[in-house]
């Protein structure tokens, strides 16, 4: 690939295109930045290998030196019932001496890239918020709420020990002995669906993606495909895959585990899709057994779905909306569907939406 435009700093920082051989640079760059230690191949994993393939990658150069890099990829998405694409950006980097410098801005300014998407979704961390809010027409920007995080406690004791006041340590043990009473009653609504561990995908998820258009205003397309290279390529955590079958339909699946690098003493869900309340509850009740037989303190699921019935399947699963995961942008806006896209409430989300899992 070539330069893709002939922007320049002061200190002669060219801004182009990835090509190919630069993985190294980027790479320990990364590595340096994030404290992860991904390798190459999960970068070539997260960048060039997703369904869309490397739509969006570019770096900073300067002296021959890649000093810093910015990668968006697209995503299937349907919007309003019909696909669109959600371009999302991820693993903003700057070597340390470039900066303070405003050389971020550059990958703001490279407009050439900036079409053939919808709208742009992002889970930056604050400060990038922060520059989101001074960099950006407001009509372009919406800071969305915050995901809500679900959480089942396992352990009574464990859920006093994070209790932020004495009363609610006090209270936690009976609340989460309340809460398991409350799943053991509600969990035979789902006698009919069929709950179990799944090796591979199958064609059948590209069905039930298309189903699940008619879910939410904007909900990323979790076909076969998809789920193939998010969840079981992944090479960052170990993750299981369970489905759910109504008279052997499938209606729903969840993908749980953990990162690499993350507290084996956390369960995490990271990922799902439910027909309707009682599939999810199957789904969650599914995976707070098996984290239970592991010894984990507590299940976490981070998880916006404007369906109305989606918070009492959670409650219903003995999950308490505790606090708060991931900061959402949307931005840049396509005029056709901007009322979905830069509606918060239109939006179904989890942490697997996001580059944080």
């Amino acid at each position: 690939m070539t330069a893709v435009c002939a922007a320049r700093h002061p200190g002669e920082v060219t801004l182009r295109h990835y090509e190919p051989g630069d993985e190294r640079a980027i790479q320990a760059m990364f590595d340096d930045t994030f404290g992860r230690q991904g390798g190459a191949a999960a970068w070539a994993w997260r960048h060039v290998e997703a369904p869309t393939g490397s739509t969006n990658i570019r770096v900073l150069e300067a002296s021959g030196q890649i000093v810093g890099h910015l990668a968006q990829v697209d995503f299937a998405t349907f919007i309003g019932g019909g696909r669109g694409i959600v371009r999302q950006g991820g693993d903003l980097m700057l070597l340390p001496e470039f900066r303070g410098h405003g050389l971020a801005s550059m990958f703001g300014r490279d407009s050439i890239d900036d079409v053939g998407f919808d709208v742009k979704l992002s889970f930056p961390t604050d400060a990038v918020v922060e520059r989101f809010r001074r960099n950006e027409e407001p009509s372009q920007l919406v800071v969305a709420p915050k995901l809500p995080e679900w959480v089942r406690w396992l352990r009574p004791l464990a859920a006093a020990r994070n209790a932020s006041t004495w009363p609610e340590r006090v209270a936690a043990p009976a609340v989460v002995v309340g809460l398991a009473a409350r799943h053991a009653i509600t969990k035979g609504r789902g006698v009919g669906v069929v709950v179990a561990d799944a090796p591979d995908v199958t064609t059948e998820f590209d069905d039930l993606a298309e189903r699940s258009a008619a879910w939410a205003g904007c909900i990323r397309v979790r076909d076969a495909a998809y789920v193939r290279w998010r969840w079981l390529d992944n090479p960052l955590g170990q993750w299981t895959l369970a489905t759910a079958r109504r008279d052997g339909r499938l209606v729903g699946w969840v993908v749980f585990g953990a990162r690499h690098d993350g507290d084996p003493s956390v369960g995490r869900i990271v990922d799902a899709l439910a027909e309707d309340e009682i599939v999810l509850g199957r789904l969650l009740g599914h995976v707070t057994e098996r984290f239970r037989r592991r010894r984990a303190t507590h299940v976490a699921f981070a998880m916006r779905d404007p369906r109305p019935w989606a918070a009492q399947a959670c409650r219903g699963a003995g999950f308490l909306e505790r606090g708060v995961g991931p900061n959402v942008v949307l931005r840049r806006f396509a005029p056709k569907r901007a009322a979905l896209t830069a509606d918060p409430a239109s939006w179904y989300l989890t942490l697997g939406d996001s580059d944080l899992a």
